[in-house]
């Protein structure tokens, strides 16, 4: 699953800012009620000019890049045709987004981050099963 976010606004003539995420998430159900899922995020944030006109002609500019990979593992179990996932451990930046698709920029750079775990619900038969959002 892949997710593209961008904003792109103009503060009067003089300034244009930028904010671009792009996202994608992984989930694999293992045979032995094993769950595994990747998450991955690139924000982009730039910002071009500033608030009052110069007459130099000389344009501020403020870029930044965050990237983030975090891997998390737990256990599933189905109940009434409903998946219930129960994420136990987070490992920062260690896993892959192979296969997923537009995934191309969160690979760039891995940046560890704390992180809580969570429960994720889908009917059964569903590959993607948890969600970013």
């Amino acid at each position: 699953m892949t997710l593209t976010m961008q904003y792109v606004t103009f503060h009067g003539t003089e300034m244009r800012i930028e904010d671009r995420l792009d996202a994608a998430m992984q989930l694999r159900l293992t045979d032995q009620t094993g769950a595994y899922a990747c998450i991955g995020a690139h924000e982009h944030h730039e910002v071009l000019g500033q608030r009052e006109y110069r007459r130099d002609g000389h344009n501020e500019h403020q870029e930044s890049n965050t990237t983030t990979l975090i891997g998390l593992g737990g256990v599933y179990e189905v109940h009434d045709g409903i998946v219930n996932i129960r994420f136990t451990y987070v490992t920062p930046g260690k896993c892959s987004l192979d296969g997923v698709g537009n995934s191309g920029t969160v690979g760039a750079s891995q940046r560890a981050i704390a992180a809580t775990g969570g429960t994720a619900r889908s009917r059964a038969g569903s590959s993607t099963a948890a969600s970013p959002t």
